[in-house]
């Protein structure tokens, strides 16, 4: 989900699915919430799940947010009991930084807005070019999640580990990914991530974005996306423009 402010959504809040539908190699889903966040003046998200022309379903995750100052893609998934079976591919380097997903001096489990407490043993960095990040559960399977983000992205990125449930201290520890953009208020932003679950070894996409308007950013553009495979390109193209 998106984050904006650091903060949880309002306690009481609606959604609205607003496009439901599918077609040959492709399901969709489009929904926003009027009032997920005072101050986000747009939240909205559509997934779609696309069959490529190699036969593999992948999560296509478009997630376009107006307000606030600082907005956080946040995904975590189990990679073995310490959290420690994850790793980032392509471009991305990462340095670690002291304290938790609170700030620097927040110490680990304090009770603070949004749960960012929670998150320690940080890494941040920066990169313009595509990168994927691997979630791996440790069974004999060699089950593993992966997200790919495309070229393109100018904010942050973090990880981190934390319980995600269970009893505080006694849980496993997943691993956690950030993409984050800060900006002045009211931030637009439009987060594009590719979702792929595979066992052992996957053949691996390679994303491309396609111009279709203003940057990639600006969260009320149509997106276009080239997800390539080895049996050829698929393209996706989502608006919320009438």
């Amino acid at each position: 989900t998106v984050v904006v402010n650091q903060r949880s959504q309002r306690e009481r809040n609606s959604a609205s699915l607003c496009l439901r539908g599918k077609a040959a190699g492709i399901q969709v889903a489009s929904a926003f919430s009027p009032n997920a966040y005072s101050k986000a003046e747009l939240y909205h998200r559509t997934v779609a799940v696309v069959e490529t022309k190699s036969g593999k379903s992948l999560v296509v995750d478009f997630f376009r947010v107006i307000g606030g100052s600082t907005h956080d893609y946040s995904t975590h998934s189990l990679s073995g009991n310490d959290g420690k079976n994850f790793f980032l591919d392509g471009s991305a380097k990462l340095q670690a930084i002291p304290g938790t997903l609170a700030g620097k001096g927040v110490a680990v489990s304090s009770n603070t807005p949004g749960g960012y407490s929670f998150i320690s043993d940080l890494k941040i960095g920066k990169t313009p070019k595509s990168f994927a990040a691997t979630w791996r559960t440790g069974d004999k399977d060699g089950t593993a999640y992966r997200i790919h983000v495309p070229g393109g992205f100018d904010g942050e990125v973090i990880t981190g580990r934390a319980e995600a449930e269970g009893a505080l201290g006694l849980s496993p520890l997943d691993a956690y990914m950030i993409l984050r953009r800060q900006g002045a208020s009211p931030l637009r932003s439009a987060f594009v991530t590719v979702h792929e679950a595979f066992q052992k070894e996957t053949d691996g996409i390679e994303l491309e974005r396609v111009p279709v308007g203003p940057p990639f950013t600006d969260a009320q553009m149509p997106i276009s996306l080239r997800i390539r495979t080895k049996a050829g390109d698929d393209i996706v193209v989502t608006s919320i423009l009438s």
